[in-house]
Formats: C-alpha cells, structure tokens, sequence
C-alpha cells in the first residue's frame, strides 16, 4: 500500500503546488523505477492515470538519490509533455518546455537522500503518445577560469552563478550564452566594463551575447534566467577576434 499512498500524496501537491493538477492513483498501480543513464519508455493512453482539473493523463515513476546529488532528467518523444519531481510529498523541480523544441528537461539539485518521484504528465485531454524518460548525473563545472577562449557547459541550479574570464590580450570578444530550455541573461564586469544582455546579436531569440574590446585583466561572467524559476542546462562560449581593441571599423570608425 506504499505506492498508493505516495501516489495519493502527489495528486494533492499536483493540486496546489502551480501545476493545478488533481491527480487520480490507481490502488494496484506499481511504480516503475527510473534509473540513471538507463531511458525508460512509456505511453501516455487512455489507460494513464487521470487529472481531475483538465482530464490529462499521467505516468508515475521513482528514482533513488543522494543529498545534494545534481540530476538532469529529459522527456523525448511524440507526447507533448511535463516532468515534474516530487520528494515527500514537495515538489522539488517542474520542467520547462524547451525553446528550440517540443521535448522537455528539468534539472535540480536534490534537497536530500532519499526516494523521489518523478511525474510524466500530458499537456492537455488531447495529448497522448510514446515518450522517452532518461536521468543523468551532472556534474558541476570546477570553476576553472576561461583563458582569453574557451567553452563551458553547465547547469544553472541557482538564480545567477558567476564564472571567471581570464584575458591576455587586448581584442575583440564574442561572448554567448545559450540554453534549449531557459531564457538566458549574461553579465559582465570587472575592468572598468559593466555589460549586460539578455538577446543575441539580432536582439531576437533566447541566446545572450556580448560582443565588446576587452583589455587585459580579470572578468567575472555571470549566467543567469530571464525569471528566478529558470534553471538548466546552458554552455557559454567565448570567442576572440584577431583584430586589436583599437583596429578601425569598415565606416572608418573605431571597434569599441
């Protein structure tokens, strides 16, 4: 009777922790366990569980996970769908839809060792389909600065986090952040620069660049979402013109 209790915990928290869901367990229902690197296939059909709210459906899962472990978990398929994470009855972690496609992603750090459960909802009464549940151990970038180029891929778990740009040489660098599935911002400072931006060169779209003369000395980048909620996977990519700070511009001008 341990599954139908946590199942029955998660419906009310569905309920009133901003997923406005009710959530209907089936007593004999067995929850299927999630485990790392392994993808698990399912089918959201007429047989899933059901939300009271908007008559979606739902699949339950479970994984197991130690204190403050970071893990990303990804739904793949034709089934446009939700992951929410739950851990005693809390929600933990709610995905976002990605920018660039219809698959969705949350990240998280866990809170606490322990059985989590992780909930595959349908958006909406019409939505039905196969899906792809995969869980993954990220690991943390170590905090080693970018010199004058570089790229690092990481996890924003926290509302900003800071990496450090070392620069040697006086140039023009590009900077971008990017992100399938948060809207990113991107801040620099140190040197005298105070820069920030939240749209890429176009001024269109998710992606953050900064693109500006830099001298030598020591920068800090910060990465952050465009809401306080976003969190998930991102790389930022520093890139250096070969052409001098000072070099003129095309319009006879000078590159600032």
């Amino acid at each position: 009777m341990r599954t139908t209790a946590i199942g029955l915990a998660i419906a009310t928290v569905l309920s009133v922790a901003g997923c406005d869901r009710i959530d209907v367990v089936q007593p004999s229902a067995v929850v299927p366990v999630l485990q790392f690197d392994t993808p698990v296939s399912g089918e959201i059909t007429a047989r899933s569980g059901i939300n009271f709210n908007d008559g979606s459906r739902y699949q339950l899962y479970q994984i197991s996970l130690e204190d403050q472990q970071r893990v990303g978990i990804t739904l793949i398929g034709a089934l446009a769908g939700t992951i929410t994470v739950f851990s005693d009855g809390n929600v933990v972690a709610h995905s976002r839809t990605g920018y660039e496609s219809s698959d969705a992603a949350v990240a998280f750090r866990a809170p606490g060792r322990g059985l989590y459960q992780v909930a595959v909802s349908a958006d909406g009464a019409g939505a039905f389909g196969p899906f792809r549940l995969r869980a993954e151990v990220l690991k943390p970038h170590d905090g080693t600065p970018i010199t004058n180029t570089g790229r690092i891929s990481d996890l924003l778990l926290d509302t900003s986090q800071d990496y450090t740009l070392q620069v040697d040489t006086a140039r023009l660098y590009a900077i971008d952040l990017r992100s399938d599935v948060f809207d990113t911002v991107l801040s620099l400072t140190g040197e005298g620069q105070d820069v920030e931006n939240d749209d890429d060169e176009d001024g269109e779209g998710t992606d953050s660049r900064i693109h500006l003369a830099l001298q030598p000395g020591r920068y800090t980048l910060n990465v952050s979402g465009l809401s306080d909620e976003d969190t998930g996977a991102f790389t930022l990519d520093v890139q250096r013109s070969e052409a001098t700070a000072d070099a003129p511009a095309r319009d006879g001008g000078t590159v600032r």
